[in-house]
Protein backbone atom coordinates (compact mmCIF):
# COMPACT_ATOMS: atom_id res chain seq x y z
CA UNK A 1 0.00 0.00 0.00
CA UNK A 2 0.99 3.62 -1.04
CA UNK A 3 2.10 5.67 1.46
CA UNK A 4 2.73 2.78 4.58
CA UNK A 5 5.60 1.40 6.30
CA UNK A 6 5.90 -2.33 6.86
CA UNK A 7 6.98 -3.24 10.73
CA UNK A 8 7.58 -6.81 11.69
CA UNK A 9 5.87 -7.46 15.27
CA UNK A 10 7.06 -10.27 17.52
CA UNK A 11 4.12 -11.61 20.00
CA UNK A 12 3.99 -14.83 22.14
CA UNK A 13 1.58 -17.34 21.26
CA UNK A 14 -0.88 -16.89 23.05
CA UNK A 15 -1.41 -13.30 22.33
CA UNK A 16 -1.50 -14.22 19.02
CA UNK A 17 -3.89 -16.74 19.07
CA UNK A 18 -6.16 -14.10 21.10
CA UNK A 19 -5.76 -11.78 17.86
CA UNK A 20 -7.06 -15.14 15.67
CA UNK A 21 -10.27 -15.34 17.74
CA UNK A 22 -11.03 -12.11 17.95
CA UNK A 23 -10.44 -11.62 14.11
CA UNK A 24 -12.35 -14.88 13.62
CA UNK A 25 -15.06 -13.65 15.77
CA UNK A 26 -15.77 -10.61 13.49
CA UNK A 27 -14.52 -7.93 15.60
CA UNK A 28 -11.81 -7.39 13.09
CA UNK A 29 -10.76 -8.37 9.52
CA UNK A 30 -7.58 -9.63 10.01
CA UNK A 31 -4.19 -9.44 12.60
CA UNK A 32 -3.27 -6.41 10.72
CA UNK A 33 -6.96 -4.62 11.22
CA UNK A 34 -6.69 -5.59 15.04
CA UNK A 35 -2.41 -4.29 15.08
CA UNK A 36 -3.51 -0.68 13.26
CA UNK A 37 -6.88 -0.37 15.65
CA UNK A 38 -4.61 -1.03 18.47
CA UNK A 39 -1.92 1.25 17.82
CA UNK A 40 -4.57 4.19 16.74
CA UNK A 41 -5.87 3.82 19.83
CA UNK A 42 -2.58 4.35 21.92
CA UNK A 43 -1.13 6.83 19.92
CA UNK A 44 -4.82 8.55 20.55
CA UNK A 45 -4.19 8.69 24.62
CA UNK A 46 -0.84 9.90 24.16
CA UNK A 47 -2.72 12.76 21.78
CA UNK A 48 -1.12 15.54 24.40
CA UNK A 49 2.07 14.59 23.83
CA UNK A 50 2.57 13.92 20.18
CA UNK A 51 -0.15 16.85 19.01
CA UNK A 52 1.29 19.43 16.38
CA UNK A 53 0.97 22.15 19.35
CA UNK A 54 2.98 20.08 21.46
CA UNK A 55 6.12 19.48 19.87
CA UNK A 56 5.71 23.34 18.24
CA UNK A 57 6.18 23.99 22.03
CA UNK A 58 8.99 21.29 22.81
CA UNK A 59 11.07 22.68 19.72
CA UNK A 60 10.25 26.45 20.68
CA UNK A 61 10.99 25.77 24.46
CA UNK A 62 14.79 25.15 23.68
CA UNK A 63 17.56 27.16 23.42
CA UNK A 64 18.75 28.65 20.14
CA UNK A 65 21.29 30.54 19.14
CA UNK A 66 20.06 33.72 16.85
CA UNK A 67 21.22 32.01 13.66
CA UNK A 68 19.56 28.81 14.73
CA UNK A 69 16.35 28.19 13.43
CA UNK A 70 13.36 25.23 13.83
CA UNK A 71 12.05 23.29 11.52
CA UNK A 72 9.40 21.05 13.34
CA UNK A 73 6.02 19.79 12.55
CA UNK A 74 3.70 16.13 11.87
CA UNK A 75 3.26 15.23 8.77
CA UNK A 76 5.22 15.25 5.31
CA UNK A 77 7.99 17.55 5.17
CA UNK A 78 10.27 18.29 2.58
CA UNK A 79 13.69 19.92 2.32
CA UNK A 80 14.88 21.00 -1.16
CA UNK A 81 18.13 22.46 -2.00
CA UNK A 82 17.23 25.68 -2.70
CA UNK A 83 15.39 25.97 0.52
CA UNK A 84 18.84 24.67 2.33
CA UNK A 85 20.75 26.82 0.56
CA UNK A 86 18.64 29.80 1.43
CA UNK A 87 19.77 28.93 5.06
CA UNK A 88 23.01 28.56 3.93
CA UNK A 89 23.06 32.04 2.33
CA UNK A 90 21.65 33.69 5.44
CA UNK A 91 23.75 31.71 8.21
CA UNK A 92 21.63 30.22 9.38
CA UNK A 93 21.80 26.44 10.98
CA UNK A 94 18.80 24.52 11.10
CA UNK A 95 16.92 22.13 13.96
CA UNK A 96 14.91 19.56 12.41
CA UNK A 97 12.21 17.80 14.24
CA UNK A 98 9.78 15.69 12.61
CA UNK A 99 7.40 13.14 13.48
CA UNK A 100 6.31 11.34 9.44
CA UNK A 101 8.01 11.53 6.77
CA UNK A 102 11.12 13.91 5.44
CA UNK A 103 11.33 13.92 1.98
CA UNK A 104 14.90 15.29 0.87
CA UNK A 105 15.48 16.87 -2.40
CA UNK A 106 17.61 14.55 -4.84
CA UNK A 107 19.68 17.15 -5.86
CA UNK A 108 20.96 18.20 -1.83
CA UNK A 109 24.03 16.83 -0.85
CA UNK A 110 25.93 15.75 1.97
CA UNK A 111 27.91 18.89 2.12
CA UNK A 112 25.18 21.66 1.92
CA UNK A 113 23.97 19.26 5.06
CA UNK A 114 26.66 19.90 6.75
CA UNK A 115 26.79 23.36 6.41
CA UNK A 116 23.39 24.00 7.30
CA UNK A 117 21.78 21.13 9.76
CA UNK A 118 22.65 21.80 13.51
CA UNK A 119 20.46 18.41 14.60
CA UNK A 120 17.73 16.26 13.50
CA UNK A 121 15.47 14.46 15.11
CA UNK A 122 13.14 12.50 12.44
CA UNK A 123 10.71 9.78 13.79
CA UNK A 124 9.61 8.09 11.27
CA UNK A 125 10.61 7.82 7.18
CA UNK A 126 13.56 9.14 5.49
CA UNK A 127 13.05 9.55 1.31
CA UNK A 128 15.49 11.35 -0.78
CA UNK A 129 19.61 10.60 -1.89
CA UNK A 130 20.61 7.75 -0.01
CA UNK A 131 23.97 9.69 0.81
CA UNK A 132 21.74 12.60 2.23
CA UNK A 133 19.32 10.31 4.18
CA UNK A 134 22.59 8.27 5.95
CA UNK A 135 23.77 11.73 6.64
CA UNK A 136 20.71 12.74 8.79
CA UNK A 137 20.40 9.02 10.50
CA UNK A 138 23.94 9.65 11.61
CA UNK A 139 23.63 12.93 12.88
CA UNK A 140 20.46 11.86 15.00
CA UNK A 141 21.79 8.65 16.24
CA UNK A 142 25.48 11.00 17.65
CA UNK A 143 22.65 13.28 18.97
CA UNK A 144 20.67 10.48 21.04
CA UNK A 145 24.17 8.82 22.13
CA UNK A 146 25.02 12.51 23.16
CA UNK A 147 21.82 12.90 24.91
CA UNK A 148 22.34 9.62 27.15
Amino acid sequence: MKGQEKITLNLNAIDLAKVDYLSEQGFYSSRSDFIRTAIRNQLREHEAIISDEALTNLVQGQKQGSNVKSLSGIGIISLSRSELEAYAAEGSKLKLFIVGTLFIGKDVTVDLLEQVLESARVYGAFRGPKEAVDFIRELKQSQGANNA
